[in-house]
């Protein structure tokens, strides 16, 4: 959450601080401004606190989407800790005399109409801004309440703007004590801009290829290798069966050896001869 001093801003989805990359800060230390995630279809609020309210002054946070105004509203005061703080906050704003429609995210339109082109954009397009000023206020004559509008915005395919998202208006509801139209307001002059929070908003997916959120690395677990315990009382059955496996070697050894060729005694046999003794042989 970036804080200026005793001045603090935050945005708000579904109830929960969104995550905020990038801060930056001024040299005066008077303006802050980071990157936030945006979601389409989702409603968002802004908040803001002055830890060290002076109640002598007049502080009023005025809020500025995509570079167009959506009012102000004074610190609303409350004790703590023995000191005042004073806190606002804006999720919607009024569009008729009895209704109100909250922010939301949108996908942003993109066109390849040429006519588009050129057409002016805001510098402010993708930001959500809020501002602390102390204020000078007084009553002016009954005039006609102008309401906030957020027309759809349609770029083109090549503008430099073209990033996703737009604010939007979300589902329109009623009020309970309904605004009257023409009334005496109350007109505030700005004494001095005590700090001023931009939030630039982007798709998630955007801030991680462009570097500002942190890519998601898949989580790698280690394994411990799996160890064998034995247990004590076991070694007198492990011994006995590494025996026997050495007895069953020593037999099979054994069992070669007789198996093994010896010395082949070759015997040669005497023939009974056919010949008596002195006699002679006609070989004619």
């Amino acid at each position: 959450m970036p804080e200026l001093g005793r001045f603090s801003c935050w945005v708000e989805v579904d109830g929960v601080k969104v995550s905020e990359y990038s801060p930056e800060y001024s040299a005066d230390r008077k303006e802050a401004t980071c990157w936030i995630p945006s979601e389409v279809n989702k409603k968002f609020s802004i908040h803001w606190t002055d830890s060290k309210a002076d109640r002598t002054r007049k502080i009023y946070g005025f809020v500025r989407i995509d570079g167009i105004d959506c009012g102000g509203r004074e610190l609303i005061f409350a004790k703590t800790g023995g000191k005042w703080i004073g806190t606002g906050h804006r999720d919607s704003v009024s569009t008729s005399p009895t209704t109100r429609r909250p922010f939301i995210f949108g996908r942003q339109e993109i066109t390849d109409d040429d006519n588009f082109l050129n057409a002016p954009i805001s510098l402010d397009l993708g930001t959500i801004q809020l501002a602390f000023e102390d204020v000078v206020c007084y009553k002016t004559h009954p005039t006609l309440r102008q309401f906030v509008s957020l027309p759809p915005r349609k770029l083109h395919e090549q503008s430099k703007k073209a990033m996703g998202h737009s604010v939007q208006f979300g589902r329109e509801t009623r009020t309970w004590s309904p605004y009257q139209s023409t009334t005496t307001e109350t007109v505030c002059d700005t004494v001095e801009r005590l700090a001023k929070f931009t939030f630039k908003y982007r798709p998630l997916d955007l801030l991680k290829a462009n570097g500002i959120a942190p890519v998601d690395r898949p989580r790698l677990e280690k394994r411990a290798a799996a160890v064998e315990v034995v247990p004590d009382e076991d070694e007198e059955a492990i011994a006995s069966k590494i025996k026997a496996l050495q007895d069953q070697l020593a037999a099979v050894q054994n069992k070669k050896q007789r198996l093994l060729p010896g010395r082949i005694k070759k015997e040669i046999k005497a023939e009974t001869s056919i010949f008596l003794p002195g006699e002679v042989i006609d070989l004619t």
